[in-house]
């Protein structure tokens, strides 16, 4: 044992005390489940530096040795304490991420003291509460990600003053209540706006009018009713503005277009939008060379909160021949489920049996009639992912919820027993519910990872790749097409190994069978699914589209 200390001491730059809980992970080093104290002194030869699970309060001392270290993330940790300009110590650090931390001080001016060299800064999780002025000291910050982060009530002038070299910001699954007219004023190079899913009842006319730079504005799932069209007056450089899933009914198409006249693609509810809005905004904005995509939510995916969509019927009848550029135009469904209440537990005496096996924990995600729960394996100790299916809204045309499910469990056990395949626990029925349970996966998706490390090494991607690789070709010769491969649907396990979930659209073939569905997430659709519904008499597609 004391070899094999020596041995990753030796790797990391560690005192060899504390490098029985190190390892190394490619260029990476990981520190997971120990408590800070003043004799932790990291002095790591990684430039990237994971800490997992740790406690206690992080001091300067802790982090100053780290001159080789341009990346630290802390993840799953109990920190009380930050002292000041402690997480920007060590004289290289350029990104710092902050997620899913139980206990962390509040973010302000003074947890980020001396950051000027800071370029990323990821905080992800309700604990993370950002006080106005929190940024002051971050003038070189090119990137900021707060997701379901705990902001001020008001956002401001003071809440991102002095962020003039911010290219993107993302704020997502945050609470607030307003955003004042002035609060992205110094935001004068941004480029790239996320404000999906905050809840956003209304926008000031002038909210946007100093972000001249700006390409991409998404305002996708929040409670706008009524828009002016004025609020994005100004913004001469955008080109893409998602609108979708918002509570207003028709879109003014004069006043759009004179307040961004170089919009190229707008994102916008089919099911929302009244019939001849509709026809306005087909028989208008195409002509404009404007891409009109309308979506609709269908289908929950597991242990996330995105949403994709089924293409239920053909694309529109002008597509490809330059007049109507209608690209995704998704069929409305009257029985789809209502808007997103509370998430409650099933009553006991609905789900017996799960409840003497489980204890279900705090909330991981939620769909549209699903939620993912922590749960802990009363017998064992162990904790796993409970996704728990409502049927109570079950019906309607095409397949039911419960058989879809059915499907689904049908084909995980068909695919089980990969390393790189999710794995199914459990599974328990009730009248009005069904429990799947799976293996938890901490790290969560692969999509939130590469966001949050931003780059990553050619030998680790090389390691990812060769995972998932491997898990699709057991997947294919289990006969079974997967139709919805991407990162959202791809886990990591405690050691960032993969795991293929989400099997809601995977099929199983015949051999030599073609199939004509056209389903799957939009940005991920292969050309030979898109085909189908384009082109007259296609082949149709089988394992190929997953690669």
């Amino acid at each position: 044992m004391a070899l094999h200390i020596v041995a990753i001491s030796a790797i990391l730059g560690l005192n060899s005390a504390f490098a029985a809980v190190c390892h190394l992970e490619f260029e990476e080093a990981v520190c997971k489940d120990f408590a800070f104290s003043p004799e932790i002194n990291l002095n790591s030869t990684a430039n990237k530096l994971m800490i997992v699970d740790a406690r206690g309060p992080i001091t300067a001392q802790n982090l100053a040795n780290l001159k080789a270290v341009t990346e630290v993330t802390v993840r799953n940790s109990t920190i009380s304490e930050i002292e000041p300009g402690a997480l920007c110590s060590s004289p290289n650090l350029t990104s710092i991420s902050l997620v899913d931390n139980p206990t962390i001080p509040k973010i302000d001016k003074n947890t980020l003291k001396n950051c000027q060299r800071l370029k990323k800064l990821y905080l992800d999780g309700p604990e993370a509460a950002v006080e106005n002025g929190a940024f002051a000291e971050v003038g070189n910050l090119q990137s900021l990600t707060l997701k379901e982060a705990t902001l001020p009530s008001v956002l401001e002038l003071a809440t991102f003053q002095g962020l003039d070299s911010l290219r993107s910001l993302a704020i997502k699954y945050s609470r607030f209540d307003e955003i004042k007219e002035d609060a992205f004023n110094d935001l004068v190079n941004l480029k790239f706006l996320d404000l999906q899913s905050n809840g956003i009842k209304r926008l000031a006319p002038g909210t946007f009018r100093k972000l001249l730079e700006l390409k991409v504005l998404n305002l996708a799932d929040n409670r706008l009713k009524s828009l002016s069209w004025d609020e994005f007056r100004g913004l001469k450089s955008l080109r893409v503005l998602f609108l979708e899933r918002n509570d207003f009914d028709s879109v003014d198409v004069k006043k759009l277009m004179d307040s961004v006249p170089g919009l190229e693609r707008i994102f916008l509810s089919y099911d929302k939008l009244r019939p001849e809005n509709i026809k306005e905004i087909d028989e208008t904005l195409p002509k404009l060379n404007m891409t009109v995509i309308y979506t609709k939510r269908s289908a929950e995916l597991i242990f996330q909160r995105r949403f994709r969509v089924i293409f239920e019927f053909n694309l529109c009848e002008g597509y490809g021949h330059g007049s109507l550029s209608v690209l995704f135009l998704v069929k409305p469904n009257e029985t789809m489920a209502k808007e997103e209440e509370e998430d409650k537990l099933p009553d006991q005496d609905a789900a017996k049996e799960f409840y003497a096996k489980y204890e279900p924990k705090e909330i991981l995600g939620r769909g549209i009639s699903s939620t993912v729960r922590r749960c802990i394996e009363k017998e064992t100790g162990k904790a796993f992912a409970a996704k728990i299916i409502d049927l109570s809204n079950d019906g309607g045309d095409g397949i039911s919820a419960k058989e879809a499910t059915k499907q689904e469990v049908a084909i995980l056990r068909h695919v089980a027993g990969h390393h790189y395949i999710i794995e199914l626990q459990d599974v328990f029925e009730s009248p009005t519910f069904i429990f799947l349970v799976f293996e938890l996966c901490k790290n969560g998706e692969l999509f939130d990872y590469l966001t949050s490390v931003v780059t990553l090494s050619e030998k680790k991607t090389r390691y990812i790749m060769r995972q998932v690789l491997e898990g699709v070709a057991h997947i294919h010769s289990r006969g079974i097409v997967h139709r919805d491969l991407k990162p959202e649907n791809i886990l990591l396990d405690d050691n960032l190994n993969v795991k293929i979930t989400d099997f809601g659209f995977a099929k199983k073939l015949a051999e030599g069978e073609q199939v004509h569905e056209l389903c799957g997430t939009p940005g991920y659709l292969a050309p030979e699914t898109l085909r189908c519904n384009m082109v007259e008499d296609a082949p149709g597609y089988s394992y190929e589209v997953d690669m």
